[in-house]
């Protein structure tokens, strides 16, 4: 999606009380909904499984400006909140997406993204609280 669109909303993934994986959207019943509302709304139903024992793990995905005090070599990237009992990480991907012309545009050509390396920051539990 960063290849090609350049952006995407946050998205989810959990491993159930059975251990199966399972990815997942959020579907708010809007267009175009605002982005911390889609992000709150899958935290806030991950929580909400966990609590009720239907998960053991979760992850979301969202697109992120990474904080300065990280370093990152770009500022954009994609964050990663990683969550099962006693352990809780944002992983950063910093990346680069340079703009695109508008006759690359008409010839379908996506821009090369450039990624910086990982950043990996314990941060407390929310979801597995």
């Amino acid at each position: 999606m960063i290849q090609r669109k350049g952006d995407f909303y946050a998205f989810r993934a959990v491993i159930d009380s059975e251990g199966k994986f399972q990815a997942v959207g959020a579907d708010l019943g809007e267009e175009h909904p605002k982005r911390e509302v889609v992000y709150k709304s899958l935290r806030n139903s991950l929580r909400q499984r966990f609590q009720e024992k239907s998960i053991i793990a979760s992850a979301i995905a969202v697109h992120v400006d990474i904080p300065r005090q990280y370093s990152p070599k770009y500022t954009d990237g994609i964050r990663v909140h990683l969550e099962a009992s006693g352990y809780s990480r944002f992983i950063y991907l910093p990346y680069s997406r340079p703009k695109v012309g508008a006759l690359a545009r008409l010839l379908g050509r996506a821009p090369e993204v450039s990624y910086g390396d990982l950043i990996t920051v314990d941060v407390p539990n929310y979801v597995c609280a």
